[in-house]
């Protein structure tokens, strides 16, 4: 009876985390000194998602991520996460790795460097097998087409950075678009981000703050006020019209 319990959550995982698609996250820093990021959630995240990352590079011939390079699995652990959070990864190559939500566990050799990373977010069955790209970030332009085969775009989805970027964050507006996806191509804009090439940024802390959005009119009641404004211009311009009948029967006698 035990192992059909633990077989039904891990199906219920599975599937829950494989509904995310492309943009459902999208990078808001990236620091080489200290061996971390923050990324944008940009749809509610339910607590038993698992999202990955990898350093690896991507092989869109083989469909693979090669080299020796960290993987890291992300877990919420019990709690949910509204679409707007921001989530720093802070000291992933260290013992004491930490995500300001959830939990972070690593394999592989983890090392940011300064020239020449690519970092992916995705979903799958396992931090091997990729089902969905999410998001990803590089400082070499994604070198050898290596987004070929995500479903990733260049500043839609993706980022590029400047070579040898040390430090960058994302300095762009965090309020007033109408739907969280709005934000993405703004997020994914190189020129929407404060770049650092030299110094020791290993304390630097992100901008954790929030994104939000505007609440817009449902519809019908959109059309409820332009209706209840178009009526009210009708009967202003009919006392109007009335005022100016009486005027005119007034001078007339």
């Amino acid at each position: 009876m035990k192992q059909l319990v633990m077989a039904a959550a891990i199906a219920t995982v599975s599937s829950q985390s494989l509904a995310l698609e492309a943009g459902d996250l999208a990078f808001t820093a990236f620091n080489a000194d200290e061996d971390g990021w923050a990324v944008l959630v940009l749809t509610d995240l339910l607590p038993e998602s698992t999202i990955f990352f990898s350093e690896q590079a991507w092989d869109p011939a083989a469909m693979a991520f090669l080299g020796g390079e960290a993987r890291y699995t992300w877990s919420l652990d019990g709690a949910p996460i509204s679409a707007g959070t921001v989530v720093r990864f802070s000291d992933v190559n260290r013992a004491s790795r930490t995500a300001s939500v959830g939990l972070l566990e690593a394999t592989g050799s983890a090392n940011l460097s300064v020239a020449g990373e690519s970092l992916f977010a995705y979903v799958g069955s396992s931090p091997e097998a990729p089902a969905t790209f999410l998001a990803a970030v590089s400082t070499d332009g994604f070198v050898g087409d290596q987004l070929a085969g995500t479903g990733l775009l260049p500043g839609q989805q993706a980022l590029t950075l400047e070579p040898g970027t040390d430090f960058g964050e994302y300095v762009g507006p965090r309020t007033g678009a109408p739907r969280f996806a709005d934000y993405l191509g703004l997020v994914n804009d190189p020129g929407q981000w404060h770049v650092e090439a030299t110094g020791d940024f290993s304390t630097s802390v992100p901008n954790l703050t929030a994104f939000t959005v505007s609440a817009v009119p449902e519809p019908g009641l959109a059309s409820m006020l332009l209706a209840g404004l178009g009526m009210v211009g009708v009967a202003a311009r009919r006392a109007r019209e009335s005022t100016d009948a009486d005027g005119a029967s007034e001078v007339r006698r």
